[in-house]
């Protein structure tokens, strides 16, 4: 017989469901007493006011979140938390001040953009309105100098306001707005201008809290990336980007540092290569520089203008594109970075690199870092604590580093987000904070308590930012094996089935795919990735879902994922979880592509959904943006998209690849979806139009003032209602018995 399904989740429940901004750190005032952290509230976002525009009226950055953001502030001795954000404003990006008596923060308090400072004394704001600020990513939060009174920060740059910067125009000169011919003219040959690099504009610029002093400008109109105080508090270190990029992609920075004293600026390195332009670190001591270039460390030290540079090991950080900085010792005699399968210790004084490797096994994330940015040791001078993985079982954790020693602290079955700052060492104590999400819950931050003796660590919540979640009966989550039909390795997905799942259930299958990312490691990610495409949802509703490793290589992507997942619905079939004649394929973006692909392959799935796909190789190449940007070539040619060349060297391989090409094969009803400023629009339009002029059965839905994927809970939510609708209507997601 069939089971009941426990009560199906609400689409707005999920739709309006806060989140942990991803790319803003923990924030821990040094006494190890309270942790601030940003939330996002999508029942604040707003629409879209059009194309690549990237910041919004208020010039609140899009990156992380934009508007609706709130900072969350927690007591950690007794859990008690509480908003820290004014009604109707967004705040985000907390960091505080070395006494830990006050927190600056980013704010629109003022009507856009700008400083704020909350003392925990009065409990009073101090609203700093000029300069406007201009943080890009989470990441850039204001830097306190080590005496507590002045404050680094990106602003507006001189001569420009928010509308100059809002439309990414690639100078600031407000003779553009006169009444002359305006225009914009690119020439070849010429080097392609990185694409939305104009987003990272700013001024670095140091701000007196205290009101005595104006502020002073330390860059002026750069691509400034990152930025860090000195520990000595005379220097100020940041990177910008420049207009080229390295081999392998990544853009090229120079790295600059400015006297806080007499204003006197020394160009560091130029041209080194890294990705985000955050993976740089000062010595406590402010003598040294450690920073990363196309996967080799380096330390910088400099003297009355001169600079001694020491070229270090290679592989010295991992595979993770952001926040794989070099982490420094408290005492500035050491340096440590991430490796492959190790940690690489440098020793400045002795001049000696030391390997310091982890059992095969295990997978490095990131070295933990204290309050101050540098290493956290939290028994001895010879520690260092890493975030760690099990390859073989995907459980994650923390584990001491001693003396070549591998000791785990504490392991759960829990995904930590590979970004160091979701984990800070407390000062005060042997204990942490950290962030980790499960299959059955959202996002949660965690107080781990450790112990120098085999006592096992303890930890306590400190974070349930969506307390109405608490209660719902989950779907579970395991994990499938099959082998792959043209290589025939070993393959593996995760495999979620509905909640209140009985042996000789067979449910209709959703196949979640994403091209070249291992659904296998979304095992213990909740929903298995963020809403609006959180597949829980769909598991509530009787579905189950399998999230395939999707393997794919140059010059037969397409082919490489079909031979890959299909043996895994085969494997779900056969063990007796799902139905042949109720399938489903989903994807979103690049897994928008692999449904395209899927379905002009096979008509083996009665439903389709492509979210603000593609399916036009020759279309997605000529991409072009209006700062002379054509991202998608380079992508194409040797990148994400698998061509290994150009379309004129693989005009055949292009539109092999291209489904577009292929759309008279598909027999299976396809719901697409785009936003109205979402950069896919016209790649989706394309899709649509090629199959209604051919007759197939598919449907449009475009949200209005939403970009990638609706972010507004009510444009969210009806997005998960319309793509259930969509399924019950071709896949009905009653549970048969199959015994």
């Amino acid at each position: 017989m069939a089971h009941i399904l426990s009560q199906p989740l609400d689409a707005h429940d999920l739709a309006s469901a806060s989140s942990i901004l991803m790319r803003i750190p923990l924030a821990i005032s040094l006494d190890g007493k309270y942790l601030a952290f940003t939330v996002d509230n999508p029942q604040a976002s707003e629409s879209w006011t059009g194309g690549k525009d990237h910041f919004t009226q208020k010039g609140i950055s899009r990156a992380d979140g934009g508007p609706g953001l709130d900072i969350q502030m927690v007591d950690i001795s007794s859990g008690l938390s509480s908003k820290l954000s004014a009604g109707g404003t967004s705040n985000w990006s907390p960091a505080w001040s070395p006494g830990g008596d006050r927190l600056a923060f980013y704010s629109d308090r003022s009507g856009r953009a700008g400083l704020c400072i909350w003392s925990r004394k009065t409990e009073t704001f101090q609203d700093i309105t000029e300069p406007a600020t201009r943080p890009f990513y989470g990441h850039e939060v204001p830097q306190w100098t080590p005496d507590g009174r002045y404050l680094v920060v990106k602003a507006v740059p001189e001569g420009c306001d928010l509308s100059d910067l809002r439309q990414l125009q690639v100078t600031c000169d407000a003779t553009q707005r006169s009444a002359s011919p305006t225009f914009k003219q690119y020439t070849s040959p010429d080097s392609l201008p990185l694409p939305g690099a104009e987003s990272l504009r700013a001024a670095l610029v140091l701000i007196d809290t205290l009101g005595e002093h104006e502020p002073q400008t330390l860059a002026e109109n750069a691509k400034v990336t990152w930025y860090r105080v000195t520990g000595c508090g005379r220097y100020v270190v940041y990177a910008k980007q420049c207009d080229k990029q390295m081999k392998g992609s990544d853009p090229a920075h120079d790295l600059e540092i400015v006297s806080l004293v007499e204003g006197a600026r020394l160009t560091l390195s130029s041209n080194i290569g890294q990705q985000t332009g955050t993976d740089f670190a000062c010595s406590p001591d402010g003598q040294w520089v450690a920073y990363i270039d196309e996967r080799r460390c380096f330390a910088v030290n400099w003297d009355n203008g001169r600079k001694q540079i020491k070229a270090l090991r290679h592989d010295a950080a991992n595979s993770s594109p952001v926040f794989t900085a070099p982490v420094w010792r408290s005492d500035s005699e050491q340096f440590f970075a991430c490796a492959p399968g190790a940690v690489l210790r440098f020793d400045l004084g002795q001049n000696t690199e030391t390997l310091i490797p982890l059992p095969k096994q295990w997978a490095i994330k990131y070295i933990v870092c204290d309050s101050n940015g540098n290493l956290w040791q939290p028994f001895s001078r010879d520690d260092v604590v890493i975030a760690y993985e099990e390859q073989a079982t995907g459980s994650q954790g923390f584990a001491l580093l001693s003396h070549r020693e591998f000791q785990p602290l504490f392991s759960m079955d829990e995904t930590i987000p590979s970004l160091s700052h979701y984990a800070v060492g407390s000062l005060a104590e042997e204990s942490m904070i950290y962030v980790s999400n499960r299959h059955d819950h959202d996002s949660r931050v965690w107080h781990l308590s450790l112990s120098a003796d085999s006592t096992p660590a303890s930890r306590k919540c400190l974070s349930s930012i969506n307390p109405g979640l608490d209660s719902v009966k989950w779907a579970s989550v395991s994990t499938i094996t099959w082998q792959d039909a043209k290589s025939g390795e070993a393959r593996s997905g995760s495999l979620m089935l509905p909640p209140g799942h009985e042996p000789g259930d067979r449910h209709p299958l959703i196949l979640w795919v994403y091209g070249n990312y291992p659904g296998s490691k979304a095992k213990n990610t909740f929903g298995f990735t963020a809403s609006p495409f959180n597949m829980q949802f769909f598991a509530s509703h009787g579905y189950a879902v399998l999230y395939p490793d999707a393997p794919m290589g140059v010059g037969s992507p397409l082919e490489d994922l079909a031979a890959a997942v299909l043996p895994g619905i085969d494997a779900v079939i056969e063990r007796g979880y799902a139905d042949e004649g109720r399938l489903a394929v989903m994807g979103q973006s690049y897994g928008a592509y692999c449904v395209f692909g899927l379905i002009t392959m096979t008509n083996r799935f009665q439903a389709a959904v492509a979210s603000a796909g593609f399916g036009n190789l020759f279309s997605v190449y000529t991409d072009f943006w209006a700062d002379g940007a054509a991202p998608a070539v380079e992508a194409l040619e040797s990148g994400w998209g698998l061509m290994g060349a150009n379309p004129w060297e693989e005009r055949d391989r292009y539109i092999t690849n291209s489904p577009f090409f292929y759309l008279d094969k598909v027999e299976t009803p396809v719901l697409l979806t785009t936003g109205e400023h979402d950069f896919c629009r016209r790649w989706t339009e394309e899709m649509f139009v090629g199959l209604r002029r051919l007759g197939k059965e598919a449907e449009l839905v475009c949200y209005e003032g939403e970009g990638h994927a609706p972010q507004r809970p009510a444009n969210a939510t009806d997005f998960y209602q319309r793509r259930l609708t969509w399924l019950q209507k071709y896949v009905p997601g009653k549970a048969t018995n199959g015994i």
